[in-house]
C-alpha cells in the first residue's frame, strides 16, 4: 500500500512553531513609554508649593537632566502635575515606573496619582498610592492593571490619563530628584 511522504506535514509543523514563537516573543517583551522626557526639557505644567527645574545632578550618563523638586511643607498641598498629557493613553501598559533620588538621610513620602478618562473629579476617577523613597537612588513600580479607583469600586479608565502628578506628603519642606518617568 502506497503512503504519502510525511515531508511536507513536518516542514508546516517547523513553519507553525516559527510563527508561534514570533508571536509570543511580540508580547514577551513589554512595550516601553517615557512619559516625562527630562532630557529633552519636557517638565511638569502645573505646580503648587513646589518648585521644579531641570538639574544635571543624579543623572544617568553624561548629558542627561533629572528634574529636581522642592516640595513645600505638606499643608500648603504641595504637587507637581501634568494635565491632558501629550502621551495619554495608557490602557495597554501594565505598570508606572520611576527612579527617583532622595539627597536626604531620611526615607520621604510621596503619593503617585492618576486621574483617568472621565468627565469628573470625584473618587471614581481618581487612584492615589503612597510611596515611600528611601535615601539614595531607588526605582519604583506602580501597577496599572486592573486599578480600582479611590472610590473602591470603580475601575480607572486609561484610555486617555486626564492627570497624572506626585504629591509631598511630609510635614516638613525636602527635594528630590526623578531621574526617569515611564510605562
Amino acid at each position: 500500500m502506497y503512503k504519502k511522504s510525511q515531508g511536507g506535514g513536518i516542514m508546516k509543523k517547523a513553519v507553525m512553531c516559527i510563527c508561534v514563537l514570533a508571536f509570543l516573543c511580540t508580547f514577551s517583551f513589554a512595550k516601553k513609554m517615557t512619559i516625562l522626557n527630562f532630557s529633552k526639557g519636557e517638565m511638569p505644567d502645573d505646580n503648587n508649593q513646589t518648585e521644579v527645574s531641570l538639574s544635571e545632578e543624579h543623572v544617568e550618563k553624561e548629558g542627561d537632566f533629572t528634574l529636581k523638586a522642592d516640595f513645600k511643607e505638606k499643608a500648603k498641598g504641595p504637587w507637581m502635575a501634568v494635565f491632558k498629557p501629550k502621551k495619554a493613553a495608557w490602557s495597554g501598559f501594565t505598570k508606572v515606573k520611576f527612579v527617583v533620588f532622595n539627597p536626604s538621610d531620611k526615607p520621604v513620602k510621596i503619593a503617585w496619582m492618576i486621574k483617568g478618562a472621565k468627565m469628573s473629579n470625584g473618587p471614581e476617577n481618581r487612584k492615589d498610592w503612597e510611596v515611600t523613597l528611601p535615601p539614595g537612588r531607588t526605582e519604583h513600580e506602580i501597577p496599572l492593571k486592573d486599578v480600582v479607583c479611590n472610590d473602591g469600586k470603580s475601575p480607572l479608565d486609561l484610555s486617555r490619563v486626564f492627570i497624572y502628578c506626585f504629591w509631598g506628603l511630609e510635614e516638613k519642606p525636602f527635594s528630590i530628584f526623578v531621574v526617569k518617568l515611564w510605562l
